[in-house]
């Protein structure tokens, strides 16, 4: 789950996922979450970027929630004016819709995952 689901610029977004281990043997997953960054702001953003991820174990035949807590820095973009990089410019916050998935790898096709999103006005 993401919560809460609209927010403004410094507000915090909570994200919860249940990892099940359905095998016989106690096992460990590494759970990874990728935030896509608002695509039609002009700015050109990456399709999604890593923003947390934690190692959790869990034995046979249980559950875990792991749980995210994503900050103003994990949604922010370095705005460099416009100009090529001379490191001269400012963390900004984008307002509009942010995609979150929760998976164990990059590879968006990858299963099991679990996505949501949320909006910063």
């Amino acid at each position: 789950s993401v919560y809460p689901q609209t927010i403004v610029s410094g507000d915090r977004v909570t994200v919860q996922v249940d990892v099940t281990n359905a095998g016989a043997v106690a096992g460990a997953e590494v759970v990874q979450l990728y935030l896509s960054l608002p695509a039609d702001k002009g700015v050109p953003v990456r399709v999604q970027e890593l923003r947390g991820f934690t190692k959790v174990s869990i034995p046979a035949k249980e559950s875990r929630t792991v749980t995210f807590r994503l900050t103003w820095r994990d949604m922010a973009y370095f705005d460099n004016g416009g100009t090529d990089f001379s490191g001269k410019g400012t963390w900004k916050v984008l307002s509009g819709t942010y995609g979150v998935r929760v998976g164990t790898s990059s590879e968006r096709t990858l299963q099991p995952t679990s996505s949501g999103s949320f909006a910063v006005k």
